[in-house]
C-alpha cells in the first residue's frame, strides 16, 4: 500500500505544471488508433507510410501531453474545439426544422425555409425579393 501511494505521489509531482490530456489530445489519439488499424489492411508502402503517420501523431500527442508551455497548449485545444464545434454544426440537423420545408428560389437560388403547411403559397424570397408559388 505504501509503494502505491509513493507511486502516486511520483506521478502528481512529474505531471504538476504540465499539459496533461485535452479535447486536442483526444483528437490525436483517435487518429492514431484509426492509423494504427488502417495499417493492418494495407500492405508494402502504404503500410509504411501509414505506420510512420501514426507514430508521428503518437510522438506529437506525447509532446503536447508532457509539455509545460501550457499558454501555446490551451491556444492549440481552443482552436481545435473551435473547429470540431464548425463541423460539428455543418452535420447537425435543427430541431427546428421537423416543422419546415425548404425550398429554392427559382431566381436566385437561395434556400429559403418554411412553415409546413399543405396547400399553395405565396413566396417572397428575403434575398431577390422575386415571389413565386409553392405547393407544399
Amino acid at each position: 500500500m505504501n509503494f502505491l501511494y509513493k507511486l502516486k505521489q511520483s506521478i502528481y509531482s512529474f505531471m504538476y505544471g504540465r499539459c496533461g490530456i485535452d479535447r486536442l489530445g483526444i483528437v490525436l489519439m483517435v487518429i492514431y488508433f484509426v492509423l494504427s488499424i488502417l495499417t493492418g489492411f494495407f500492405e508494402g508502402t502504404v503500410a509504411f507510410i501509414l505506420y510512420f503517420l501514426s507514430l508521428a501523431v503518437f510522438i506529437y500527442f506525447l509532446y503536447r501531453f508532457l509539455s509545460r508551455d501550457l499558454a501555446k497548449r490551451q491556444a492549440e485545444n481552443t482552436k481545435t474545439i473551435i473547429f470540431l464545434n464548425k463541423v460539428k454544426n455543418m452535420f447537425k440537423k435543427d430541431i427546428k426544422d421537423k416543422n419546415k420545408v425548404i425550398r429554392k428560389c427559382p431566381d436566385c437560388k437561395a434556400k429559403i425555409r418554411l412553415p409546413k403547411k399543405k396547400g399553395r403559397h405565396s413566396v417572397t424570397c428575403p434575398r431577390c425579393k422575386v415571389t413565386f408559388n409553392v405547393k407544399i
